[in-house]
């Protein structure tokens, strides 16, 4: 979907692209599969990014090296463009919603099963630890 959508891009106004890419297509889209399930290994992922890497070197007319892109990615505010990285995201938007869910699940679930870990979580938080340094 993302693919088809970069290639519409030619037809529009060279500023409009960048905007509708960060605020329409990129992450909103994927956000939601991000907060509810552990993705962050998954290669599709990788993809994604580099679809989005590609889009954005397009319509800037510009090749981003690595450092470029990882800049590119940081928020607005931290001096990038705003257009999220998917692998960079996904840990900490998992774990951000089970953190902020784990009092609902608690009261939810079953003693029995509130004793139980949860290998999702653990499995994020490795890779959130990793993609930290």
């Amino acid at each position: 979907m993302l693919e088809k959508a970069v290639d519409r891009f030619s037809f529009r106004h060279s500023l409009d692209a960048p905007v509708l890419l960060k605020n329409s297509l990129a992450m909103p889209k994927l956000l939601c599969t991000l907060r509810t399930s552990d993705c962050s290994d998954n290669p599709l992922l990788a993809q994604f990014d580099s679809t989005l890497r590609t889009a954005l070197s397009g319509m800037l007319n510009v090749d981003l090296s690595d450092d470029q892109w990882t800049q590119a990615s940081l928020l607005v505010r931290n001096g990038g463009l705003g257009i999220r990285s998917a692998q960079m995201l996904a840990s900490s938007a998992f774990l951000a919603s089970a953190a902020s869910t784990l009092k609902l699940q608690q009261s939810i679930l079953p003693p029995s099963i509130q004793t139980l870990v949860d290998k999702s979580t653990e499995t994020a938080e490795i890779t959130w630890l990793h993609n930290q340094v």
